[in-house]
């Protein structure tokens, strides 16, 4: 099955200050960071076959179109990392972003926003006009922290119209703003069926 596909156009924007003890730090090309980076996904995203570390980063992260180890990031609390994300750059000032996880000891804790926070400044500092991503339904707490930092699903197969609306109905959102994959509006989805916003 297609993934979800959503779009951010980015805006201007600077790190988060003030976020508790969050830190940001970047991937120092270490093995242990590729450690680190994979004990992370391995709860979710890392498919079961996925076992040798240099491996799976390098068909993962270090082998992928656009990738730069300067724009892998880690997050970090009291010394201990939580999460990682990475963005790929496109062409035409595109960005796309990649693997993002956190540990489940620390998921609710705000990190998502922490997240969403930096990857939106990283984006405007790389000269970066929208950013996309793929994810899946079954991914919820990710999906509420890309529509809460104004990432847009993108209707690009004719199925993907159900399937959102389903996901947002089912997940109680409303007036919802779909696009092509330019990122130019197509329709809204849940009008005004339920009630949560975004």
């Amino acid at each position: 099955m297609s993934h979800l596909k959503m779009i951010y156009k980015v805006k201007p924007a600077s790190y988060p200050e003030n976020c508790g003890r969050f830190t940001l730090r970047k991937y120092d090309g270490t093995e242990q960071d590729r450690k680190i980076w994979f004990d992370l996904c391995k709860e979710g995203i890392l498919r079961d076959n996925e076992v040798e570390v240099e491996q799976t980063f390098a068909e993962r992260i270090s082998g992928r179109e656009g990738y730069a180890p300067e724009n892998v990031f880690f997050v970090e609390k009291e010394g201990e990392t939580m999460a990682t994300m990475t963005i790929l750059l496109r062409e035409n000032n595109m960005g796309y972003l990649h693997m993002v996880s956190a540990s489940p000891d620390h998921r609710g804790q705000g990190v998502g926003k922490y997240i969403a926070d930096c990857v939106a400044a990283v984006l405007f500092e790389l000269g970066c006009t929208a950013c996309t991503l793929d994810t899946q339904e079954f991914r919820v707490a990710a999906l509420r922290s890309y529509l809460r930092a104004g990432y847009k699903p993108v209707l690009y197969e004719e199925e993907m119209e159900a399937r959102w609306t389903k996901w947002l109905t089912d997940n109680n959102y409303s007036d919802i703003e779909a696009v092509d994959l330019n990122g130019n509006f197509i329709k809204t989805l849940c009008p005004g069926k339920t009630k949560k916003k975004v």
